[in-house]
C-alpha cells in the first residue's frame, strides 16, 4: 500500500514524514520503520533517499547489506554515499563482535576500502575511513596514518575518529599530541578518541580544558569522555560545571554524564572484584 502511494507524495512531504519517524524511533526503541525506509530508499530524489538512510541507522539486519552496498557503489549523490558509508560501520562493528558471518563482513569491509581508494567525493572516502575504524584489518591502521600525516583538518578529524573506534591505545600518542590543537573540530575529535580509549593518561589535560574550552561542541565532548575515563577529581569537575550554568540542555547532558560515570566505575569495580577473584584461586 505504501509503495503505490509513495510516488504521489511530494518530496518535502516525504522527508518530513521520514524525519519524523526517524525521531519516534529514537524515543522509541520497539517502533520499526524499515519497511517505510526500504521503499523510501528508491525515491528518485536524493534527499529523500539520505533521509530514508538516516532513518534505518540503527538497522542491524544482514538482509540490507547488499542494498547499503550497492548503494556506496553506485548512488549518484555523494551525500547519500556518505551516508551510507558511515551506516555500514555498524556491520563492520557487528563482524569485530563475531555477530556477522565471515563473509558478510569481508564483503562490508571491501566495499568502504574501495570506496576509500577509488570515490571521487573526498566526504564519502573520509566516511568509508571512519567506518573502517572498528575493522581489525591490518591495511587500515595505514589508512588512518595517511590520513594523520595530510595537512587537512578534516582528514585528520576522521583519522582520529577512526581511532576512538580502533579499542587500540596504540594511537594514545598521536591523541595526545591533537587534544589541545587550534582547530575545534580536531580538538573534539581527540577529545572524543581519548574517551572512547578510556585513556587514563588524558584526564588531567582534560580536567584543564573544560576550565577554558570555549567551543560548546568541544566542552560537550570533553565532558562525556571524563564520563567514559573517571577518576580523581572527574565527579568533582562535573557537579561544578552544573552548578556554574542554568542551561537545561547543558545541566540535562551533565546528568547523562555522571550516570555515565556511576556506570563506568561500577563496571570497573566489577572488573577488579574478577581479577581478585582470579588471584584468589591461583
Amino acid at each position: 500500500m505504501l509503495a503505490e502511494r509513495w510516488p504521489q507524495l511530494e518530496n518535502s512531504r516525504k522527508i518530513s514524514l521520514l524525519e519524523d519517524l526517524e525521531d519516534r524511533s529514537e524515543r522509541d526503541t520497539l517502533v520499526d520503520f524499515t519497511c517505510t525506509g526500504k521503499v523510501a530508499l528508491k525515491d528518485e530524489d536524493e534527499a529523500v533517499r539520505e533521509a530514508a538512510l538516516r532513518l534505518l541507522w540503527d538497522c542491524e539486519d544482514k538482509g540490507f547489506i547488499h542494498t547499503f552496498v550497492n548503494i556506496l557503489r553506485t548512488d549518484a549523490s555523494h551525500r547519500v554515499r556518505s551516508v551510507a558509508a558511515s551506516l555500514l560501520g555498524r556491520f563492520v562493528l557487528l563482524g569485530e563482535t563475531d555477530e556477522l558471518g565471515i563473509e558478510d563482513k569481508t564483503r562490508v569491509e571491501e566495499a568502504l576500502i574501495e570506496s576509500h581508494q577509488v570515490d571521487n567525493d573526498k566526504l564519502v572516502k573520509r566516511r568509508a575511513l571512519e567506518s573502517l575504524g572498528y575493522s581489525g584489518r591490518e591495511e587500515i591502521s595505514q589508512l588512518i596514518h595517511d590520513a594523520m600525516s595530510t595537512k587537512d583538518t578534516d582528514w585528520i578529524s576522521s583519522g582520529l575518529y577512526a581511532m576512538g573506534r580502533s579499542a587500540d591505545t596504540k594511537w594514545a600518542d598521536f591523541i595526545l599530541q591533537y587534544l589541545q590543537n587550534p582547530a575545534p573540530s580536531i580538538r573534539e575529535e581527540a577529545v572524543r578518541a581519548a574517551g572512547e580509549l578510556q585513556l587514563n593518561s588524558t584526564s588531567e589535560i582534560l580536567l584543564d580544558m573544560l576550565e577554558q574550552e570555549e567551543d560548546d561542541d568541544v566542552k560537550f565532548a570533553i565532558i562525556w569522555a571524563l564520563s567514559q575515563i573517571g577518576g580523581e577529581g572527574v565527579r568533582e569537575a562535573l557537579v561544578k560545571q552544573a552548578e556554574m550554568i542554568d542551561d537545561e540542555e547543558y545541566l540535562d547532558f551533565i546528568e547523562k554524564a555522571l550516570d555515565n560515570l556511576d556506570f563506568n566505575e561500577e563496571l570497573s569495580h566489577f572488573d577488579l572484584i574478577d581479577i581478585d577473584s582470579l588471584d584468589d584461586t591461583e
